[in-house]
């Protein structure tokens, strides 16, 4: 007579005969994975006859467990490789997230809680592009006029950016300025898909002789 007993090292199931057990003193090895354990323990089946017509049958009921765990891992690999590349989008493109799935800045917040990490602004700075930028000195009350034009080529509404000035005075050293959006001034309070909009600063630049500078759009990490 066999029985059928169950590895539980790796859950395979495979039939073992009575006569071996007697001389093992009940001790298998698992065949797949060499897990050493007591077959009485883990039986399935107790008995049955190796010829049973039904022994096909009973064998694929046996399988068919695992082969449900297995299908189960690769749904929850799969799951969490599709959410993974959604955050991900999400973390690079807040913008465009934020306007599908309102609800998603907050979790930006919790990330910036839980994890320390700096949330991103709801901006696609890769969607926006700045032009037509001209400078000039007003040295009467020293100031730096800049006006220009950001133009927006992605598929959402965007919000204003704040902008960073690097200056280049006479003497050669360079100077670094962070510019709010709440400090420019702004054609329109956003920047509507496919348009653009104009915008000018002042900034201050007492005891600087400016003779170079460059602007670029700020700040994502």
């Amino acid at each position: 007579m066999h029985g059928i007993t169950r590895c539980p090292n790796c859950q395979t199931a495979f039939k073992v005969a009575h006569s071996q057990l007697e001389t093992a003193k009940g001790r298998v090895r698992c065949s797949k994975c060499k897990h050493p354990f007591q077959a009485s323990d883990y039986w399935l089946v107790t008995e049955y006859d190796a010829n049973d017509p039904q022994l096909t049958e009973l064998n694929a009921n046996l399988a068919s467990p695992q082969h449900r765990s297995q299908t189960s891992w690769l749904i929850s690999i799969i799951f969490l490789g599709i959410l993974g590349l959604l955050l991900q989008y999400s973390w690079h493109f807040p913008g465009r997230s934020a306007h599908y799935v309102p609800g998603i800045t907050k979790l930006f917040n919790l990330a910036e809680q839980w994890l320390a990490v700096p949330s991103p602004n709801v901006i696609d700075l890769n969607d926006l592009k700045l032009t037509h930028v001209i400078a000039r000195n007003e040295q009467q009350n020293h100031m730096l006029r800049i006006d220009g034009r950001i133009e927006n080529h992605g598929p959402t509404e965007q919000k204003t950016p704040d902008l960073l000035v690097n200056l280049i005075s006479i003497d050669g050293s360079k100077h670094q300025k962070l510019v709010k959006t709440d400090q420019i001034q702004w054609q329109y309070s956003n920047i509507p898909s496919k348009q653009s909009v104009q915008f000018n600063l002042l900034l201050n630049i007492s005891n600087l002789q400016v003779i170079d500078y460059s602007t670029s759009l700020c700040c994502q990490p």
